[in-house]
């Protein structure tokens, strides 16, 4: 349902750039507007919406009386009139505006003032590459825009992260790969196949395969650490009577019911014989270019055959390209004294003591040994509490990180198994005894002086770098090395950059003076910005299907995004896209969520479309009382099994007392413009939320 703060918002000057207004207090027509939002689509809503336009806009100048007099003109005398309009507004056909599907090229002879980006080519056909969350629901958003499009995932089904395989995985590399491999090494041979028999190249067959499709890093008991009502695909709900928190097998089913539902899974066929199809799994993206007004993606897929397995390269072309990876392809080994030797070390059975968290699936081969874990974040916590009714004696080693202080990383320290040992930071890995089988008689000497020994297995839950081979061209040491390099890094060591906060690859630069646009082309080299490029920047389960609908709205003509010089002024940096898709139900994500409403909504009400809303009411009591007082207070009643109750106590310490509460969504709703201060207070204390960053970094 469109509230009186989500209408507010459709009313405004588009040239501000969707700048929140403040939301005017509610009055019987607000409420009037509110009830009859959920038939927003009939022609009698224009009347409602024209009204409550005028009503905000002279409430807002303090004149009440030409509000009451507008209002009664247009309700009795023009009542006809503007409801035909809005039904041709809200059917896209108002004014010459596109119906959804269409693809509105702007005007090619606009000139280099406009406020907007302008499109010289009709964009038709869309690449997403990645099948988790994000890219399911920006294929479903394209799908439904009418564009052909084409989704790649190197797994064989969808689900992402989510994907669940008992398999072992690729073994990291010690110490860690360059970026531009760190995921794979891409493949662009042309259009070629090759039939491979076990064993060649020194890969058995299911090594092979492995290498090309990956192994999501999730293990078989994992479950969220967030509550099932923020994780949660809008078409696919979960059953009614689901515990709080959800099971990596139960998301599995999820993910892969919505892409059911989107005829997006992997044994879905197209809907006629003459259609082409959508899906490619088990296809890995091996390099993304843009030629000419094309991107040319270079694809390399694997079959399984009897005994062989085929693989075929070849090339697509497409008018535009989501990359909805995630960040997760590539795990992360730290630089510690010695640990590369003890890396090599080999038990009789062949195995390695010393592996990435990306392994672990169940604690059964840890049973009675004594683990060393080093990191403490999320994947450090979460196994901790897994293995420590398995194993001897269980030490977790936590750096010395400042950044600690802030409430979402403390958390992972909160709930870290109290059964572990918490040890200091590792100085070094002393050199193993002669002769050695596997790490027998190791030691591992501590900052603090402390040596520890009789280690049988160690775990690094030291987080992932995000690789995107296919993206080589925009890594920021590619792009760093070349002097005349025209494109913008989109992978840095700080995260995703270059992006608009709407997800599309915008290439920032900062505002120049005359006398230096003129120097450009002799002796500068800039980035040209491609927003026929976009990346899922959002936490795909509450705010990705917004983001979709603003990638299929804008590259069908029915949303505009800024140009060039306002792209850069309403730039974040590469620290909040790092942070914004994790840390849900903060003051600034929660604003960020509403800015993308009101963005889609003025779009919608000036070129067609449906509204969309907030996240429901109903959602935000559900997480408030989850995160304030069932997990704060320890209450255990009213649950079925004990198992529930045991999945909230595992839960208890996830959240700090007045970080969430529902005044982080009404104080959003309520604030005419972003947060200027980059931290804001909890409880008194200063909550740094630009340093919340990912696993990769922090560790």
């Amino acid at each position: 349902m469109l509230t009186s703060s989500a209408s507010s918002g459709i009313f405004r000057d588009a040239r501000h750039h969707y700048r929140l207004l403040p939301t005017p207090s509610a009055t019987p027509l607000h409420n009037k507007l509110s009830r009859h939002a959920e038939r927003y689509h009939r022609p009698e809503v224009g009347l409602h919406v024209f009204a409550c336009a005028i009503h905000a806009m002279s409430r807002f100048w303090s004149i009440k009386a030409l509000s009451s007099t507008l209002y009664l003109l247009s309700s009795s005398v023009a009542t006809i009139m503007l409801s035909l309009l809005a039904a041709l507004a809200l059917a896209g056909t108002a004014l010459g505006s596109p119906v959804d599907g269409q693809q509105f090229i702007f005007d090619n002879k606009a000139s280099s003032s406009s406020d907007w980006t302008v499109f010289k080519d009709p964009i038709k056909t869309v690449a997403i590459i990645g099948a988790g969350p994000s890219g399911l629901q920006a294929a479903a958003a394209l799908n439904e825009h009418n564009f052909t499009i084409r989704l790649f995932d190197r797994q064989d089904s969808p689900g992402g992260n989510w994907y669940y395989q008992d398999v072992p995985c690729r073994r990291e590399a010690y110490p860690d790969r360059p970026l531009p491999v760190a995921a794979y090494t891409p493949e662009t041979p042309g259009n070629s196949s090759k039939l491979y028999s076990d064993g060649e190249d020194g890969l058995t067959l299911e090594d092979r395969w492995r290498e090309h499709t990956g192994v999501s890093p999730v293990w078989d008991s994992l479950h969220t650490n967030s509550p099932a009502v923020i994780t949660e695909l809008t078409d696919a709900p979960y059953p009614k009577d689901s515990p709080w928190v959800i099971s990596t097998h139960q998301i599995q089913r999820h993910v892969r019911a919505f892409a059911s539902i989107h005829t997006l899974n992997s044994n879905d066929r197209p809907p006629s014989s003459s259609s082409a199809p959508i899906t490619s799994y088990a296809t890995r993206v091996e390099l993304v270019q843009k030629t000419g007004n094309k991107w040319t993606l270079s694809l390399r897929k694997l079959q399984r055959e009897s005994l062989h397995v085929q693989v075929s390269w070849w090339t697509e072309e497409f008018d535009a390209v989501v990359v909805a990876t995630g960040g997760y392809d590539s795990p992360h080994v730290p630089e510690i004294r010695g640990l590369q030797e003890w890396s090599s070390a080999v038990r009789e059975d062949g195995t390695h003591p010393v592996w990435h968290s990306q392994a672990y699936r169940k604690p059964d081969s840890l049973r009675n040994k004594n683990v060393l874990i080093v990191g403490a974040s999320v994947s450090a916590s979460e196994i901790s509490r897994d293995v420590a009714p398995a194993v001897n004696q269980l030490y977790i080693s936590i750096r010395n990180n400042t950044n600690r202080a802030a409430h979402f990383l403390n958390r992972s320290i909160r709930r870290i198994s109290e059964d572990a040992l918490k040890v200091a930071d590792i100085a070094e890995f002393e050199p193993l005894p002669p002769n050695a089988v596997g790490i027998e008689g190791g030691r591992v000497r501590l900052l603090n002086g402390t040596v520890l020994t009789g280690i049988d297995e160690v775990i690094l839950a030291t987080g992932y770098r995000r690789s995107n081979p296919f993206l080589r061209d925009y890594l920021a040491a590619a792009v760093n090395s070349s002097r005349q390099s025209r494109l913008a890094p989109i992978i840095s060591p700080k995260g995703l950059t270059s992006l608009h906060w709407t997800g599309h690859y915008s290439a920032p630069r900062p505002p120049m003076t005359i006398l230096e646009e003129s120097l450009t082309d002799a002796f500068f080299t800039f980035a040209v910005p491609d927003p026929t490029l976009a990346l899922t920047s959002v936490r795909p389960w509450t705010l990705g299907q917004h983001q979709s609908l603003g990638f299929a709205r804008v590259w069908a003509g029915l949303a505009r995004i800024p140009n060039e010089k306002r792209m850069w002024e309403d730039y974040r940096g590469a620290e909040e896209n790092k942070a914004l898709p994790a840390f849900f139900g903060t003051y600034k994500s929660e604003f960020i969520f509403r800015q993308f409403v009101h963005w889609l909504n003025n779009e919608a009400f000036i070129h067609g479309g449906r509204l969309v809303d907030n996240w429901p009411v109903e959602n935000r009591e559900v997480f408030t009382y989850y995160a304030e007082k069932e997990v704060r207070n320890h209450f255990m009643l009213g649950f079925k099994t004990d198992s529930d109750k045991t999945q909230l106590t595992f839960h208890a310490t996830q959240w700090a007392p007045g970080y969430i509460s529902s005044t982080n969504f009404t104080e959003a709703e309520n604030t005419p413009s972003p947060p200027g201060s980059r931290r804001h207070k909890i409880n008194g204390e200063e909550a740094f939320w630009d340093e919340a960053v990912s696993d990769a970094v922090d560790w």
